[in-house]
């Protein structure tokens, strides 16, 4: 065991300080919007991502996300950056103020010449390295209030934020529009000429989307189309009957996709003030490990008496010496190898050093220890051990952060369970509780004072506690060297350093810049990525047209019908309860058609989600709500929605879950022989070009595998519980006997060790629920 955690630090402690080889998805992610039929479009706020432009097609950039992209391809790199493009747009930079020594671009990464940036010097950590200054990002206000002002006026109900949640792209699109049409005359015309074409979903052809094997995302994609051609009709009669801005000739529609599409993949909105394009900060990669932007006010940072209430300084944590050299600030580089030692020693997923290629190899190593060590410690259970965060951090590309779609998932969890037998007895119990209180003899005034005055004294000697153990933390890391007595912020907290709001911003105020700072130590030759949302596969291929494995944010989502929950679910029932299509604008105010009927959506429970890494629980919960109806065991009383309590009762609940899980996959194994037939080969044709055909087929492909894989990884999972409840049932060996056992009807010995750590939440109740209840029996 010790020469295994010999081994972790003696490798990882090495790679922090030599060339990471991540593994890119060559995307960013930006704000994206969904739109809605109309005038007024509901926002549906996104993240978009930005797919960053090739050597030859667009497409060639995007079938890199399947490669290896980290080593400089040193022939491509030396032709891009004698091409006329991109020398011309480093002036440009240069001449604007952009600062970005230690900052290469364009470099060409891998076989095919994913286009990035790479630092030519290491980088200390918490250090700006890129500064771009005001006067170039192009912002919602400084677009509404160009030459175009007045055109602006002329239609609130597309450009005004008061009216139009879209408005923020509605005006940039017009904006790009206008200022490309002015060629050299543009501020901008050296950095659109290195905007090629954005490639998305919007140029897939009817039939490559109809070949799409998920209905769900054929249907999405057409509702897309539909909904960007009614934006452009919108937009081309206002256009078209402005001549002091736009000619007929020349405001076309393919004019109008190029600016849409670039605004939708490179637009920057979250936590920030509206919608900017901000040039040169769109051309860093996507990865998980990042750097980190902030907008900085130079004159807030150099006398703080002077700034805006609601401006956050940063100069505490930050270097920005970039911006001036009054604001430097160097952070020692101790802190992070002790961080590293103290993750590689627990386990932590972060131990790897954000190394793709040492931490693909590094993960089963130590989900072995960790299963080694549970097999040795019989006081030791899997929920208490540390085990590597797995699939269940959640995507953002859910709807639920609308409000409207908040309210809709409380009302639907609770199920409208008041009806039924088991709550109504629940409610009478909280009834004759809550009356028993109002009963007891009241508390006079001064035994209210008194009560509060200890846990006033409670409190102030928690709070003491906390301040002593934080004081002696931080002189005890003082006098290690690990941090200095000022710099009180940890790491992570750099993260909270954006504000929430902007009123401090102005579009001309020339005292601003946006910056790029690195979390971690950035060495000499490598990509220099950025980071900015959690998205799924079936997002990314409908709004940008493309995919990426592995992606640990993929999900594959569902519905089911609740107008149907006084229905057992069962094999008999499931196609007409499961709800797997996507749900249109129109269909979530009139309802879906089902068969002739019309079904509304308020009888639509909220999106389940199946990940690759985890258990569904929720779907569980769901099973355990539909059951309880039709069950009549002894033990019916002591049932919990929230948790397992009855072996017979959760048996039937998992038997159900598997009932649905299944249902869904037999729907997706009807394109298996479609999928089948995408045998495109990856490899380039002339200068390394890739077939926009083969290139679909691909990102198709990848899609449907990734759902397979999380619906046979759920069956799994359900089966494996299955299994060690109904050992628990026999009661003839302890628990950890029982969930420490390969299953090898459901499980490979490879697979093992990361089932059981997936399961480790849903054991945990178990043991809690039935396995501790049997023992106080």
């Amino acid at each position: 065991m010790n020469e295994q955690i010999n081994y972790l630090l003696k490798i990882n402690s090495q790679s922090i300080y030599t060339q990471s080889q991540f593994l890119t998805h060559s995307l960013n992610t930006r704000s994206n919007t969904h739109f809605k039929k109309g005038k007024k479009f509901q926002q549906k706020t996104k993240n978009c991502f930005n797919k960053m432009e090739g050597v030859s097609t667009q497409f060639q950039q995007n079938i890199l996300l399947q490669t290896d992209n980290n080593s400089i391809n040193k022939e491509l790199t030396a032709k891009l950056q004698k091409l006329e493009k991109y020398v011309n747009f480093n002036n440009w930079l240069k001449a604007n103020g952009v600062v970005y020594d230690g900052v290469e671009y364009p470099v060409a990464f891998g076989q095919y010449g994913l286009i990035g940036a790479a630092a030519t010097k290491d980088i200390a950590p918490l250090t700006a390295f890129i500064s771009i200054p005001n006067k170039i990002i192009i912002s919602y206000d400084r677009a509404r209030f160009s030459e175009l002002k007045s055109f602006f006026k002329q239609s609130e109900d597309l450009f005004s934020e008061k009216e139009n949640d879209e408005a923020g792209v509605n005006v940039l699109t017009v904006f790009f529009m206008y200022e490309r049409l002015k060629g050299k005359k543009s501020l901008w015309h050296e950095y659109f000429e290195i905007l090629e074409n954005n490639e998305t979903i919007l140029t897939w052809t009817a039939e490559e989307i109809n070949r799409i094997p998920d209905p769900y995302i054929q249907k999405q994609a057409r509702e897309y189309k539909e909904q960007v051609d009614e934006l452009w009709d919108e937009l081309k009669e206002l256009l078209h009957s402005q001549p002091n801005f736009f000619q007929k000739a020349t405001a076309t529609k393919e004019l109008f996709l190029w600016a849409y599409n670039i605004v939708m993949s490179r637009c920057f909105g979250y936590t920030q003030k509206g919608t900017s394009i901000v040039p040169f900060a769109d051309c860093l990669n996507h990865n998980k490990y990042h750097a980190t932007y902030f907008y900085i006010h130079k004159e807030f940072e150099l006398n703080q008496a002077n700034k805006h209430p609601q401006y956050i300084i940063k100069k505490r944590t930050l270097d920005l010496s970039i911006i001036d050299p009054l604001l430097a600030n160097k952070v020692t580089p101790t802190l992070f190898k002790n961080e590293v030692f103290n993750f590689i020693k627990n386990y932590k997923e972060d131990a790897l050093f954000n190394n793709s290629s040492v931490r693909s190899q590094m993960i089963p190593i130590v989900r072995q220890i960790n299963m080694e060590q549970l097999q040795k410690n019989q006081d030791q259970e899997i929920w208490t051990s540390q085990f590597f965060t797995t699939s269940d951090e959640e995507d953002n590309d859910t709807d639920s952060e609308d409000e409207e779609e908040k309210k809709k998932a409380r009302e639907i969890s609770t199920l409208k369970l008041k009806e039924s037998s088991s709550m109504r007895e629940a409610l009478e119990r909280v009834r004759r509780y809550e009356e028993k209180l109002r009963n007891q003899p009241k508390m006079t005034q001064e035994d209210e004072e008194k009560a509060k005055q200890e846990r006033r004294k409670a409190d102030e000697s928690y709070q003491q506690q906390l301040l002593e153990k934080q004081k002696k933390k931080l002189e005890l890391e003082a006098k290690e060297g690990k941090i200095q007595q000022d710099e009180e912020l940890e790491l992570k907290n750099i993260y909270y350093l954006n504000e929430d709001d902007y009123d401090w911003y102005n579009c001309q105020d020339n005292q601003i810049y946006f910056i790029f700072a690195s979390n971690k130590p950035i060495v000499k030759g490598e990509q220099i990525y950025n980071f900015y949302g959690r998205r799924t596969n079936r997002y990314l291929i409908c709004w940008y047209g493309f995919t990426f494995q592995p992606n640990e944010y993929d999900s594959l989502s569902f519905r089911l019908f609740l107008h149907k929950k006084s229905e057992e679910i069962n094999e008999n029932n499931i196609k007409e309860i499961l709800y797997s299509d996507y749900i249109s604008f129109e269909e979530w105010e009139n309802g879906v058609k089902i068969g002739e009927k019309i079904v509304p959506t308020d009888v639509l429970s909220k999106e389940f989600r199946l990940k690759d890494g985890l258990l569904c629980d929720e779907l569980i919960n769901y099973m355990r709500i539909n059951k309880m109806q039709h069950y009549n065991g002894l033990d019916r009383d002591l049932i919990m929605l929230t948790q397992p309590r009855s072996i017979n009762f959760e048996l039937r609940c998992i038997e159900a879950a598997l009932i649905v899980i299944k249902e869904l996959k037999n729907r997706y194994l009807k394109f298996s022989s479609q999928v089948k037939d995408m045998s495109g080969s990856l490899q380039g044709g002339k200068n390394n070009s890739i077939p926009i055909q083969v290139a679909h087929q691909q990102f198709s492909k990848i899609l449907y595998d990734g759902h397979i894989r999380a619906l046979e990884k759920q069956i799994a999972l359900l089966n494996i519980s299955k299994q060690i409840l109904q050992e628990v049932a026999k009661g003839t060996e302890n628990f950890k006997q029982i969930y420490l056992r390969l299953y090898p009807q459901f499980e490979t010995e490879q697979d093992y060790p990361a089932n059981r750590e997936y399961l480790r939440k849903y054991l945990k109740a178990i043991n809690e629920g039935i396995v501790t209840k049997i023992k106080q029996k």
